[in-house]
């Protein structure tokens, strides 16, 4: 086997081993891991009680309750993840009930937990699909070298013959 054929499937085996990798990290690891995001219904509690004026955490978490509210002309959502039992504050809407988000939450000058970031899941698929077609690219780049080189080889093979007839 020649060089070029060796190496493209040194490519194209590597290629599938971390398409394969990147797959199973997706599925098993925790929503947000990839962002720093802790799992809202482990630690967001804690932190809400331990936690003073101007800290801040980053959570990922299925939204159980949201509610929107006017006070003095402005209007403020509030939510609350899904197996904990203290909610937040937002300005903005940052999602509906059933859907899994990653907050960064900071507690105010009063120590009321309000958003200062927020990520829906979509945006946080985009690093998987780019590692995705990154490997698919790299193992369609290692099944041409090994073609080139098995064809390369055959070439070879049938010049040599050419020359021992003669």
């Amino acid at each position: 086997m020649s060089k070029m054929a060796i190496i493209g499937g040194i490519l194209a085996v590597l290629a599938v081993f971390f398409l394969i990798a990147v797959l199973l990290m997706s599925l098993l690891l925790p929503f947000g891991f990839w962002m720093g995001a802790r799992s809202a219904d482990k630690e967001y509690d804690d932190w809400v009680n331990s936690s003073s004026a101007g800290d801040s955490i980053t959570v990922s978490g299925r939204i159980d309750e949201e509610e929107s509210q006017y006070l003095f002309g402005m209007e403020l959502h509030g939510y609350r993840f899904k197996g904990c039992d203290n909610g937040f504050m937002s300005k903005d809407d940052i999602g509906d009930k059933g859907q899994i988000i990653i907050v960064k939450i900071e507690k105010d000058s009063l120590g009321i937990p309000q958003v200062k970031s927020a990520q829906s899941m979509p945006i946080t698929i985009g690093p998987n699909v780019c590692c995705c077609g990154l490997s698919g690219t790299v193992f369609l780049l290692g099944g041409i070298l090994v073609i080139l080189g098995i064809a390369k080889r055959g070439k070879r093979k049938g010049a040599s013959r050419d020359l021992k007839e003669e």
